[in-house]
C-alpha cells in the first residue's frame, strides 16, 4: 500500500512461504490488496523487483516454490555473477564502503594500500557483496593511521592473484576458512565455545585451524 506509484524490492524471494507466495501471486495478477481486518480491497499498482540467491526452478520441482509466481516474476530476468567473477568491480565497492564507513562514523576518509587492494581482488569471497562490505566496515574500524593495509584484512596474506582458477578443493578450504574466522570472531576468540557453534569437537576444530594455517592471533586458549 506505501509503496503505490513506486517500486517495492522483495529480498531473498526464494525463502518466502508458500502461503504469502499466493497472496502475492495475486498482487501481481489483480493488482489488489486487502488489509488485515479490511473488507474491501484496495488497488495498487506497484512495480516488484525480487532478488534471491536461490535456484528457484529447482525450488519449483522440490515443491517449494509457485511455478505460477516465478513466471509472474521472472519478466525481465537479470542473472549477476558472483564478485569472484567480477574482480573488476572489487576496488570500486570498496572503496565505496569504505567511504560510507568514514561517513557514517564521522572520520576522515582513510586511503588505500596496494597490498591491500591486490589482496581483496585475489580473494574468491564466497560471501560475495555483503562479505566484501563486512571485511571493509572492520578494516575502517581497526585502522587508526588513516591507510587500510593488509593486516586490516582477515585474507590470507598472498591470495591466488585469479580466484577464478582456484581448484575445487583451494576453494573448499578457502570457504571453509571464512567460516571458522568468522565463528572464532563471534566466540571472541574462544575455541570451545567455537566448537560447539560449529557441532564438531575441540580437537577437530584445533585441527582444522592448524591445517588451514589460521594462527593462534584468531583464537584463545579456554
Amino acid at each position: 500500500d506505501i509503496a503505490h506509484g513506486g517500486t517495492l524490492l522483495l529480498d531473498e524471494i526464494g525463502d518466502m512461504p508458500m502461503l504469502l507466495q499466493a497472496k502475492l501471486l495475486r498482487v501481481l495478477q489483480e493488482g489488489e490488496i486487502r488489509p488485515l481486518g479490511a473488507n474491501k480491497v484496495r488497488k495498487v499498482d506497484v512495480r516488484i523487483i525480487a532478488a534471491t540467491h536461490r535456484d528457484l526452478p529447482k525450488l519449483i520441482a522440490e515443491g517449494r516454490f509457485r511455478e505460477d509466481l516465478y513466471y509472474r516474476l521472472a519478466q525481465f530476468p537479470i542473472e549477476l555473477p558472483p564478485l569472484r567473477q567480477r574482480v573488476g568491480d572489487i576496488e570500486i565497492l570498496a572503496r565505496h564502503f569504505s567511504d560510507k564507513a568514514c561517513l557514517h562514523s564521522q572520520r576522515d576518509l582513510v586511503q588505500w594500500s596496494q597490498a591491500a587492494l591486490r589482496a581483496l581482488s585475489g580473494y574468491a569471497f564466497p560471501g560475495n557483496v555483503r562479505q566484501l562490505k563486512g571485511f571493509v566496515e572492520r578494516a575502517v574500524l581497526l585502522c587508526d593511521d588513516g591507510e587500510l593495509k593488509l593486516e586490516h584484512f582477515p585474507i590470507p596474506a598472498n591470495p591466488i592473484s585469479n580466484p577464478a582458477c582456484l581448484s575445487l578443493r583451494e576453494r573448499i578450504e578457502q570457504f571453509e576458512r571464512d567460516v571458522l574466522l568468522e565463528c572464532l570472531r563471534d566466540c571472541n576468540g574462544n575455541r570451545s565455545r567455537a566448537a560447539r557453534t560449529l557441532g564438531v569437537s575441540r580437537r577437530t576444530l584445533l585441527y582444522r585451524l592448524a591445517h588451514l594455517k589460521i594462527g593462534a592471533a584468531h583464537g584463545r586458549p579456554d
